[in-house]
């Protein structure tokens, strides 16, 4: 009987912990497409730009967009967009706006048309929280 209830909560511990886990969806679509959603939302443009083999992309990914509290942030108040510099439309977006490395976070509220905010490099979950919580406050 002990087994039993030893099972039922390592089942019920790991099966909410892979809940919690859910990733955050990121869409390949185009900037005007997706800023054009973030105004029919009422949020803003979080535009990821990663490379393939970029180890602060892959700690970006893999330890900072997983802190729950970011991620309910991310869905609550952006539309978000992600593409490789790898592809021809990463590239474009990279070029044009002389983006230095990657990870490059590109932030634009849905009612400016030229105010787009670059932050670069691996933040840690809690100075990317503040950064993205500051953007959103300026007027």
């Amino acid at each position: 009987m002990k087994n039993i209830g030893i099972l039922f909560v390592l089942f019920i511990g790991f099966g909410s912990a892979g809940l919690a886990q859910k990733p955050l969806k990121f869409a390949k679509t185009a900037w005007y497409d997706a800023l054009s959603q973030a105004k029919s939302e009422q949020k803003s443009l979080l535009f990821y730009i990663s490379q393939p083999g970029c180890e602060y992309c892959k700690e970006f990914d893999q330890v900072t967009l997983k802190n729950p509290e970011l991620r309910d942030f991310l869905q609550k108040n952006f539309v978000l967009v992600k593409h490789s510099v790898k592809t021809k439309y990463g590239e474009a977006i990279a070029r044009d706006f002389h983006l230095s490395s990657t990870p490059a976070i590109l932030l634009q509220k849905p009612d400016s048309k030229k105010e787009i905010r670059i932050l670069y490099n691996n933040q840690n979950a809690a100075s990317f929280l503040l950064e993205l919580q500051k953007f959103l406050n300026e007027h």
